[in-house]
């Protein structure tokens, strides 16, 4: 059984919420775009809007636009649809949920006004994470579906460039090299390392929220999650393509045993599973031919220091002091500290945490991050939310993540709820699987 019940959202009962006015309808249908924003509208597309996402325009252009808008919908949707409001204000009364906005106010207060760091990357980190998942969490089904398809579209649009971008060896707006090996390709999602997250959480939730079904959506979505895993090898982020490779493969063990100690075999998911291997085996030789696996071995064979510089924070942190350790040092110091060790950056998020903000809150922190991931989200959708759970949280320790600005954090938490949440027809289908398995 799902490791938490399915509580009593409330969903069901206002799934048609936007048959009762237009005022919801219109609210609901701009929410979910502006949510989309997130990913259509990456840091480095949005310079060439003219918004100085990056720096050199005004403080307020540090911020996501999307995010500006969901603080402008947030109370106006809540006005208007009272079932949104309803759902709203329980989730806002969620112990874990209340956790985690409680300590990341109380971390960023500490860090901004006392450290002297920006503020941008608390709010576009943080701030827009809560404001997603609000909305996701608290908006009508059929305004949900309409998300996942958006969000569907615009990866396929992405997996499709970044292939565009690996035959024509040239990016449509960025591609790095670091210096050595092939081009890492990112499409329009940014970064390596983000579009790497992004197109591995993608393939993950895509592949464990598809029906197994002979027809309908099913076995497209499947092909989608396989179009993003080889996407993702081509933005070179070893970090997200082991993690995605391991979680693939420990679901697939998972849902094996079960059906075998339930003494229930599904053919069908069997019949997919030995297609998958056959393709796999076929494609893997061709994949290689086409170079396609060149940017991971590049990245295997020149680490760059990033394993040393996490050995090396390491180090940072048990030599400082008991004082410093807790409360954390300034913001100057740390980065002087970062040079002394030749550094380029501190590769683990929690490292920079404690650095800067100390374990006084660098620890509640964690708690109420590990709480919202594994208990308000595994709460209000499948219990399959926990892989991905899993996925985020062992990213943060792979590199700066959540320290830096990025707003990875509010589109995992967008393709989660799309597809996984407890009232959606392919939602409801997996646990009927799973009462029958059991």
């Amino acid at each position: 059984m799902p490791l938490i019940q399915a509580p009593i959202t409330g969903n069901e009962g206002f799934s048609d919420a936007e048959q009762s006015s237009a005022a919801p309808h219109l609210l609901h249908r701009v929410s979910v775009w502006v949510v989309v924003l997130y990913v259509v509208l990456s840091p480095p597309v949005l310079p060439i809007i003219g918004w100085s996402y990056n720096g050199g325009g005004g403080e307020l252009e540090k911020i996501h636009p999307a995010t500006y808008l969901l603080i402008a919908l947030l109370p106006l949707t809540m006005i208007y649809d009272w079932r949104f409001r309803i759902q709203a204000m329980r989730l806002l009364l969620e112990p874990s949920f209340v956790l985690f906005i409680f300590a990341s106010l109380a971390t960023a207060a500490y860090a901004i006004l006392v450290k002297q760091v920006s503020a941008a990357p608390f709010v576009d980190t943080f701030f827009s994470t809560i404001l997603v998942a609000t909305f996701t969490l608290a908006l009508p089904r059929s305004a949900i579906e309409q998300l996942r398809t958006l969000i569907d579209f615009t990866i396929l649009v992405n997996v499709v460039l970044i292939f565009i971008e690996f035959v024509t060896q040239r990016g449509f707006i960025l591609g790095s090299n670091e210096g050595f090996g092939p081009m890492r390709w990112t499409g329009l999602l940014g970064l390596p390392l983000t579009a790497a997250q992004i197109f591995a959480v993608y393939s993950l939730i895509t592949f464990i929220s598809s029906p197994v079904r002979l027809s309908g959506p099913g076995p497209f979505r499947m092909f989608f999650s396989l179009l993003a895993l080889v996407s993702c090898l081509l933005t070179g982020g070893r970090t997200s393509i082991a993690l995605l490779v391991g979680l693939l493969a420990l679901y697939v063990l998972l849902s094996t045993a079960r059906q075998l100690l339930a003494g229930m075999v599904n053919w069908l998911g069997l019949i997919y599973g030995l297609v998958g291997l056959v393709i796999i085996a076929f494609s893997i030789p061709i994949l290689v031919r086409i170079g396609v696996f060149d940017v991971l071995s590049a990245r295997v064979e020149f680490d760059n220091g990033s394993s040393l510089a996490r050995d090396t924070v390491v180090v940072i942190l048990e030599n400082l002091s008991a004082d410093k350790l807790w409360f954390g040092i300034e913001s100057v110091d740390a980065l002087a500290l970062q040079q002394s060790y030749g550094l380029i950056a501190i590769e683990i998020a929690w490292a920079n945490f404690v650095l800067i903000c100390g374990l006084i809150f660098t620890i509640p922190l964690f708690i109420a991050f590990c709480s919202f991931w594994f208990w308000l989200l595994a709460k209000y959708c499948e219990y399959s939310v926990l892989l991905v759970s899993f996925f985020t949280l062992a990213h943060t320790f792979a590199y700066n993540s959540i320290w830096s600005k990025t707003t990875v954090l509010a589109i995992t938490v967008a393709i989660a709820v799309s597809n996984l949440r407890r009232d959606l027809p392919a939602a409801q289908a997996e646990r009927r699987s799973l009462q029958l398995a059991e």
